[in-house]
């Protein structure tokens, strides 16, 4: 016991002649937020022995700062906006645009994102093979909708995952045929069948004795099969993976597998060849095809595209690899990491959990605002809180101002815009203007007023409404400069065909419904920080700041802190490592020092939004 208290204290000594070290030439934003991970380890047995392992070990539950006290108000403002700046790679705001810290930065993207897709040299290991235990599913086995009483389904070994019937979230009379984690309260599903067409009560899915897996529902109609009869199926399984399979004799070679039909989420240990793609739901409740695929194409090129709901055809494209020639299958490994493996034992990185699958369950999944998102889920309770998803690493986080198409309403739907939000992007109306229908926001805005007529003159009858850094790219049919903001109004009352007008740098933009591609701009809401006074509105700010990418308004455009934004890149990640509500992903203090010192590389942080909420 000695021992080990002798060992945590001059761990706690290293970390604080670090932390002094940054403190002499670093922001006191960042000295705040790297003094987090004390953790209370004063107070929270300080004789017990500490491993120096990789894993991140439970640090206590008080938090405490080293150098600069606060109250817990204004640490869940600066963690939640530091984090929110971080994500978005905008580190000149962390540290007032300090330009010998920016420096040595080098950004691979606009909106870096960390870990965030690089083409990275390295050696391609396989997939760790790990023998799949099963329970045998035999020919002409069934399974119903469940009742008040029953919820009938096929487990893996573990129990961690399930095939069945579950009903929609909005809809409890409807069910689908899917795939789902077994052991939590969500029963999230990972695969379905029948997103477009799902069965009422009474339906039932059958492995008919010639090896076809068969859904129909209480009328005899089939709207689902696995189409593999007379393929040699000697029985199923569903693996402990996630996937599962219509197994045959040859072990080797199975008739048929849901991990070679995902639909909008892939799971560890999956791979996804050329040809595969993702496709999002159209909404969180609502399983029906989307308007967002993640297409592993043909040319080795892995790309996101926004498409037509009803033709699937494609729209345009807002994110991309640019690996044309080189790609060859999208991977999900057992280490947490989700990559696009190229030619020459070369990767694309796409995402990263930096924590590992044998304590968490993980997923990938392309959702419904057309963000690719990877999330993490503790397999035991490790926190006091309920346990939940967590969104660890996301690509395309741009989308609102990367998509503009020609054709289609963009990203929301028709006189609507996109917003930028910090775990997803949402649709909003224009003042004046209500949703066709609120569990659609897709579908676009109507006006709520009578739209001004041109056969008489009522222009008095309206006035403009001010909405600031908000465009509609497409549509515009005039344009004025120079000119006065009055005289564009006028001009825009003045014309029965006037909708909106766009007044900036380039002049005035007159604009008719409906109003296509809407989005708020970047800047819209980042500025500088108004005093402790505007805590609530300062919360908000920092996270239009993590969406926009503005690191500099945390340390306030520093130019000597700005000249290396890598050594402030790896404090900020540290920090928000520290700040986990889940002990279990808080790195211990030996830890700590070496990721700070850069003996030791820093993973990808999870949102700390958890311990905002606990302090607040």
């Amino acid at each position: 016991m000695a021992e080990g208290a002798e060992r945590f204290e001059n761990e706690v000594k290293e970390f604080e002649n670090e932390v002094t070290t940054i403190g002499r030439t670093h922001h006191n934003n960042l000295v705040c937020l790297i003094g987090y991970c004390y953790e209370g380890f004063r107070s929270s047995e300080a004789s017990k022995d500490r491993s120096d392992s990789d894993d991140y070990g439970n640090q206590g539950d008080e938090r405490k700062n080293v150098e600069l006290e606060m109250g817990n108000e204004e640490a869940a403002i600066l963690t939640d906006w530091a984090y929110d700046c971080y994500r978005e790679g905008r580190l000149d705001a962390l540290v007032n645009s300090d330009e010998e810290m920016i420096s040595s930065h080098h950004h691979h993207h606009h909106h870096p994102l960390c870990f965030l897709p690089m083409l990275s040299i390295l050696i391609i290991s396989p997939l760790t093979s790990t023998a799949q235990t099963h329970t045998n599913i035999s020919l002409g086995s069934s399974l119903s909708t469940p009742t008040t009483k029953t919820t009938p389904s096929w487990t893996s070994p573990s129990g961690d995952f399930a095939f069945g019937f579950l009903s929609l979230p909005n809809n409890t009379t409807l069910f689908l045929l899917a795939i789902y984690i077994n052991n939590i309260p969500e029963k999230t599903i990972v695969w379905s069948a029948n997103g477009d067409n799902p069965v009422p009560a009474g339906s039932n899915v059958t492995l008919t004795s010639n090896g076809q897996l068969v859904l129909s529902d209480p009328n005899g109609r089939q709207p689902w099969t696995s189409n593999t009869g007379g393929g040699g199926v000697t029985h199923a399984a569903m693996l402990d993976n996630g996937n599962f399979v219509l197994a045959t004799a040859n072990s080797s070679n199975n008739a048929w597998e849901s991990f070679n039909h995902p639909t909008d989420t892939i799971l560890s240990s999956q791979e996804l060849g050329l040809g595969s793609a993702l496709l999002a739901h159209i909404t969180e409740t609502n399983y029906s095809s989307g308007r967002f695929t993640l297409q592993v194409q043909t040319d080795g090129n892995l790309v996101l595209y926004y498409i037509n709901q009803i033709t699937k055809n494609n729209y345009g494209h807002y994110w991309a690899s640019n690996t044309v020639g080189s790609g060859v299958k999208l991977v999900f490994d057992v280490s947490g990491s989700v990559y696009f493996a190229l030619q020459n034992n070369t990767v694309f990185n796409v995402s990263e959990s930096g924590v590992s699958t044998k304590d968490y369950y993980q997923r990938a999944t392309l959702d419904p605002d057309g963000v690719f998102r990877q999330y993490i889920y503790p397999k035991t309770n490790m926190s006091t809180r309920n346990n939940a998803w967590s969104v660890v690493d996301f690509v395309a986080s741009d989308i609102c101002t990367a998509l503009t198409p020609d054709l289609g309403s963009g990203v929301c739907g028709f006189n609507s815009y996109c917003k930028p939000g910090t775990t997803q992007n949402t649709c909003e109306c224009p003042n004046g203007y209500s949703f066709f229908d609120e569990d659609l926001k897709y579908k676009g805005c109507k006006p709520d007023f009578t739209v001004q007529s041109c056969d008489i003159d009522d222009s008095r009858m309206y006035q403009l409404e001010e909405m600031l850094d908000t465009d509609w790219p497409k549509g515009d049919y005039e344009q004025y400069n120079p000119i006065s903001e009055d005289q564009c109004r006028s001009l825009c009352l003045e014309d029965c065909l006037c909708a909106l007008a766009v007044f900036g740098p380039t002049g005035c933009w007159k604009k008719k419904l409906p109003l296509s591609n809407g989005r708020m701009q970047i800047g819209e809401n980042c500025g500088t920080r108004n005093g402790n006074e505007e805590a609530a509105i300062l919360t908000d700010w920092a996270y239009d700041c993590y969406r926009e990418g503005r690191l500099d308004a945390l340390v306030n455009s520093d130019e000597e802190l700005m000249s290396d934004t890598r050594r402030l890149e790896r404090i900020l990640k540290v920090a928000l490592w520290c700040i986990q509500e889940d002990p279990s992903l808080r790195p211990p203090m030996k830890k700590v020092s070496q990721m700070l010192e850069g003996a030791v590389e820093v993973a990808v942080p999870p949102d700390p939004s958890s311990f905002i909420s606990s302090i607040n």
